[in-house]
């Protein structure tokens, strides 16, 4: 694909024929204005099962557009390119011609969807709105499914095709259709060069950019202290330049050591949110982490609590919360040291008895699994 610097785009836009396209205010039916929301497009967002480029035909992103370009008139200068769009034929109302600065005709915006909304044999659609045709009025392509040609709001001429009509007319007429795709396409008709700066579909603003996304992670435990056996929930987002990114898998981990261990995964919703419930059996270093985003960690603190009674040479253990068949552990304290003097497993009210075999200082200590202590423990005095 040829690369051309946007001093060459303009230069040769500032010819007879330059057409500049002006942003205009996205309305409702009633005129009102409407909130739009801007997505960065990069090339890593083309569909490339949808790409009808030809070899006559062009793209360059830049900074701040997409430079789109044909050799000739030819049935193969032809530039056509999509990325996913997403709703209902009635969401892309108030879609609006692309902003463009270069030669007329300036591209065409194009609407890929399904018909009736089933994924079957009807699935494969496009619109084409053209400024040349007013701007309001889209026409069907000829490679469309039977059942939208059936349903055509218009047939009279002087159009893209025999089949045409407003969004709003197409919209009624198949209330039924999912959007999956939106486009551009520049040629087959006239050589052209130009710079598109973006596209509205809807209430979107689709922008054409070079420069890397900024990618955002963030992760909150709540709560950030329990106690042993409780569930914490960690939750978070995912965003790609402000915008929430659906269905990124977000792996959690807890460190051990040097290395990380596998906790649990996630994905994240339409918004780009996510949450996880998790049981720390200790205290936790947490991180999530996703692909091409910054990995974000938190620390869970893991308490609980032992109770210990003496009676006699009997030391009586209750630890909360409930460890019903987690082990505790007698130790008495020689020196510096502590010496086991006998094990337990606790019952189902998280109670035992252990027999202190002498008079000194004893030291309970429960574990969580065999091996891992949790760090809770209590001393008694046996006399």
């Amino acid at each position: 694909m040829r690369k051309r610097t946007l001093a060459a785009v303009l230069s040769t836009g500032l010819v007879a024929g330059l057409v500049v396209g002006i942003p205009m205010t996205v309305a409702n039916a009633a005129g009102s204005k409407v909130t739009t929301t801007t997505v960065q497009i990069r090339q890593s967002d083309f569909i490339p099962a949808l790409s009808d480029t030809r070899p006559s035909g062009h793209f360059q992103f830049i900074k701040d557009g997409l430079h789109l370009w044909t050799d000739d008139a030819t049935s193969q200068a032809k530039v056509a390119e999509y990325w996913s769009v997403s709703g209902s034929l009635a969401d892309m109302v108030g879609s609006t011609m692309p902003e463009w600065w270069g030669t007329s005709p300036a591209p065409g915006s194009q609407i890929v969807f399904d018909a009736d909304g089933t994924n079957g044999v009807n699935n494969y659609n496009i619109l084409v709105g053209e400024a040349i045709y007013g701007g309001q009025d889209w026409w069907l392509t000829g490679g469309s499914s039977a059942l939208a040609k059936s349903v055509c709001p218009e047939t009279g001429g002087g159009f893209g095709s025999a089949c045409h009509g407003t969004l709003e007319q197409w919209a009624t007429a198949l209330p039924d259709a999912k959007v999956y795709a939106g486009g551009v396409s520049l040629g087959r008709g006239g050589k052209g060069d130009g710079l598109l700066y973006s596209e509205t579909f809807g209430n979107t603003v689709y922008h054409f950019t070079n420069v890397p996304a900024v990618k955002t992670s963030t992760m909150t435990i709540t709560p950030k202290s329990v106690v042993f056996g409780k569930t914490v929930i960690a939750t978070g987002s995912l965003k790609s330049d402000g915008v929430g990114v659906s269905g990124a898998v977000v792996t959690l981990q807890r460190q051990s050591g040097a290395s990380w261990v596998y906790v649990g995964s996630t994905k994240s919703d339409a918004n780009g949110n996510w949450s996880k419930s998790i049981i720390p059996p200790s205290t936790w270093t947490i991180r999530a982490t996703a692909v091409g985003y910054p990995s974000p960690s938190a620390v869970v603190t893991v308490s609980s609590k032992v109770a210990v009674r003496a009676t006699g040479r009997t030391i009586y253990v209750a630890v909360a919360p409930n460890l019903a068949g987690k082990r505790v552990v007698l130790q008495i304290q020689s020196g510096k040291s502590w010496l086991n003097v006998a094990s337990a497993t606790l019952t189902k009210n998280s109670t035992a008895a252990l027999k202190a075999t002498k008079a000194g200082v004893y030291h309970v200590v429960a574990l969580a699994v065999p091996g891992y202590a949790t760090g809770v423990s209590a001393s008694v005095s046996v006399k």
